[in-house]
């Protein structure tokens, strides 16, 4: 990492401060004042204008941040985008633009401008003004990477038609977009897929599709995308599918798909009953993810939905004979089981999954190093399962993986210890939100002789802890009145531990506030 510091043209001496920092410093700065900090420095220059330019969404003219960007991104700041989402709301059907008349003027950016003063008036400014002024500057973002179409309501998705003129306005850079992501109700999928230009180095694709479709017009939709997909086969690397919440079975798609001889990651987020070995797509699935075996690094698989097969008390992923098809490259393995039970109460009198979780594994021992699984909280019996299906054995090398996010019930010396000694060269680490040394709340009365227990156990704990190189640790407990002690434990006992929830440096401020 980078240090600023030392190219600031300062004679006082500067705060040694990673970059990460001074971009987020530089994020409070105005974005008309942005441009004066060039004379503090060129490099806080070109680190504050790509975190303020860098992902730019533009919503709707009711959206002040959308008029915000269109007044103050100047032809400079154009060329720091390099992802950009756009909203259908932003083009209403009543006012379209025609791709000829992409030049504004200076007189309607003040206009613009003007009216970003008085925020009750923003609905007055004239879509047709605003349109030409993306336009404009949708072709001076030279070194525009994603472009991420989105909307999540067939009101929105109804827009989409004027959207087909920014399409063809952003044509000029269809030799260097790379990312693409669609993200529109399923009866739209077609006439989105039909507007887009031709993108000569795409290397990613991403699907996102959601909602009611009639059968027929659901088959002809994957069909579409199969051809869609199959355009880019020679460039594509990475394939990204979402269609857990649509009513239409997606087998079309992959019977669709043509070989991808560049593919080397996949993201499948399907209903949970698509994952059934029973189910007449199942076969479909497992034949696709044989053909790109060889060449997968990175393999995602979201089991969603409701289960309507009552008898299997597993997540029905763990069933599906794609655990049995050997990927000799996969580094990273990530899946989400759709568990029937989120009840820690309910979940500890479930049939443990531990001969699931080591039968699927057992395969990928010495070859992943990243290995995520959530959607289902994992007892300590499978959390042993899990690490003896990976963990090497003493006489062979260390395991590679480097990277561990699971759910656990119930966090104590145990599970660390379990951990410690199967991955010893683990670097980062997610436990979720479990409860402190039980699987149940603990009631306030007893809480402090638990969090009593752990640290105890904690500063006599095996001594794979002390030697163990986790440097990053991610963890939010559920009683959280008992987090100041656990974790000076934590620290304590773990001398290579660098960051809690993603604090540094002071290691005494780690919180155990829960992301939303």
């Amino acid at each position: 990492m980078s240090q600023l510091s030392s190219n600031v043209p300062c004679t006082k001496s500067l705060p040694t401060l990673p970059d990460e920092l001074w971009a987020y410093i530089g994020g409070f700065l105005l974005k008309p004042d942005l441009a004066k900090s060039y004379s503090i420095s060129p490099i806080f220059f070109d680190l504050w204008m790509k975190k303020v330019f860098q992902d730019v969404k533009i919503c709707s003219l009711r959206d002040l941040n959308t008029l915000r960007t269109l007044c103050t991104m100047t032809p400079l700041a154009t060329r720091y985008v390099t992802k950009l989402t756009l909203c259908p709301q932003f083009f209403p059907l009543e006012e379209a633009a025609t791709s000829s008349s992409y030049q504004k003027s200076q007189s309607q950016t003040i206009y613009l401008s003007e009216k970003l003063t008085n925020a009750s008036s923003t609905q007055e400014i004239p879509t047709i003004t605003a349109v030409q002024i993306l336009l404009t500057k949708t072709a001076q973002m030279t070194n525009l990477k994603t472009l991420v179409i989105k909307c999540r309501t067939p009101d929105d998705a109804k827009l989409f038609g004027n959207i087909v003129i920014f399409l063809d306005a952003i044509k000029v850079h269809a030799n260097r977009l790379e990312n693409l992501e669609i993200n529109v109700p399923t009866e739209f999928l077609e006439e989105v897929l039909a507007a887009m230009p031709c993108w000569a180095t795409l290397r990613s694709i991403s699907l996102g599709f959601e909602g009611a479709i009639k059968r027929n017009r659901g088959k002809a939709a994957w069909k579409k995308a199969a051809l869609f997909i199959n355009l880019y086969s020679a460039t594509l690397h990475r394939l990204v599918i979402f269609a857990a919440s649509v009513n239409n079975d997606p087998i079309p798609l992959f019977s669709g798909l043509e070989h991808l001889p560049n593919l080397t990651e996949i993201s499948l987020s399907l209903s949970a009953e698509y994952f059934t070995p029973q189910h007449r797509g199942s076969g479909l699935l497992e034949t696709f993810l044989k053909a790109h075996s060889e060449q997968i690094l990175d393999l995602e698989l979201r089991s969603a939905g409701r289960f309507r097969h009552e008898e299997s008390s597993h997540p029905l992923l763990l069933h599906h004979p794609l655990f049995i098809i050997d990927f000799p490259s996969l580094t990273c393995l990530r899946f989400v089981l759709n568990d029937k039970y989120h009840n820690p109460t309910q979940l500890s009198t479930e049939p443990p999954i531990a001969d699931l979780l080591c039968k699927n594994l057992t395969q990928y021992r010495g070859r992943l190093q990243q290995l995520c699984i959530t959607g289902r909280t994992l007892s300590f019996s499978e959390v042993k399962a899990l690490a003896s299906s990976l963990a090497l054995d003493d006489s062979e090398n260390n395991s590679h993986l480097t990277y561990l996010d699971v759910r656990i019930q119930s966090f104590d010396a145990d599970v660390l210890t379990v951990l410690a000694r199967a991955f010893p060269t683990l670097d980062d680490l997610c436990l979720g939100h479990p409860y402190l040394c039980n699987t149940v709340p603990t009631s306030d009365a007893i809480l402090p002789a638990r969090c009593n227990t752990f640290v105890d156990s904690m500063s006599n704990c095996d001594p794979a802890l002390s030697q163990w190189k986790l440097r990053h640790l991610h963890i939010y407990l559920r009683e959280f009145q008992a987090w100041e002690q656990v974790k000076e434990a934590l620290l304590s006992a773990l001398p290579n531990l660098a960051t809690i929830n993603g604090h540094s440096d002071d290691r005494t401020i780690a919180e155990n506030i829960i992301p939303t």
